[in-house]
Formats: C-alpha cells, sequence, structure tokens
C-alpha cells in the first residue's frame, strides 16, 4: 500500500500559490508543486530545545490532521558536506548535535514516519579526519 505523505502548507510554493492566487501561474504552480508532498528538512541545530519541539509538534499535528505521514530529512552533522562546501555548516558541535538528536527523538518517537537521516553524510566521509569520523 503507497503511503499518503503530508503536504506542508506553509512550503514557499504553498505560501505564493496563496498569495498570488490571480496569477496564472497560481493553478499549474499548485497543482505541480505546491501540492506534492515533499520530505521537511530538519537543519536548524541552532534552534532551541523549545522550538524544536514546537516544529516537530506542530508538523505532527498537522499531519494527523490530514490524515498523512511525515518524511523528515534530519541533516545537522558537524562537518557534514567537507568535500563540496554546497551545504557545509561546521558551526555544529557533537555536544549540541547530541542534543539535536535526542530532542528529534523525543518528539517523534510514538509516530510513524519516514526518516532520511545525514543522506551525504557518508559520501563525505573521505574528506573528514579520523576524529571527525
Amino acid at each position: 500500500m503507497a503511503t499518503n505523505y503530508f503536504v506542508d502548507p506553509q512550503s514557499s510554493s504553498a505560501l505564493w500559490v496563496k498569495k498570488n492566487k490571480s496569477d496564472p501561474r497560481a493553478e499549474p504552480i499548485n497543482k505541480n508543486i505546491a501540492s506534492v508532498p515533499t520530505a521537511i528538512w530538519l537543519s536548524s541545530i541552532q534552534e532551541s530545545e523549545f522550538e524544536l519541539t514546537q516544529k516537530i509538534t506542530n508538523y505532527i499535528a498537522q499531519a494527523e490532521k490530514q490524515k498523512t505521514e511525515l518524511m523528515f530529512v534530519i541533516y545537522g552533522l558537524p562537518n557534514r558536506d567537507c568535500s563540496g562546501q554546497a551545504s557545509a555548516d561546521n558551526s555544529a558541535d557533537k555536544q549540541k548535535y547530541k542534543t539535536w538528536i535526542d530532542t528529534l527523538a523525543a518528539n517523534i518517537s510514538d509516530t510513524k514516519m519516514t526518516i532520511i537521516l545525514e543522506p551525504d553524510a557518508l559520501a563525505d566521509i573521505s574528506c573528514l579526519t579520523e576524529a571527525q569520523r
């Protein structure tokens, strides 16, 4: 059975459609982009535990209301993307990351969802020092 994934009503495309209803592009953008389920990227490990908890709780409530399943991309690993630097974020340390992951886990533990964990972490491991690995 196919999974019915969450459509974020606050995505940039959905907000654009709401703001530009009379634009002739609004209908195809809504149909082909804003109404299509996508993964929600969680990568702001600088936010407080309270902010993260609020965000997760809000997404879970919205998904329950839609009767859909969430798909999260967890993306906050320190030294991520060390080879390409396209999305590198070296501001996090191991303890902050652990706290962030623990907060995520505590808030999603009883919720059925799809998790994509650190999608480029293994691909970039070769440019990290042994201590960073």
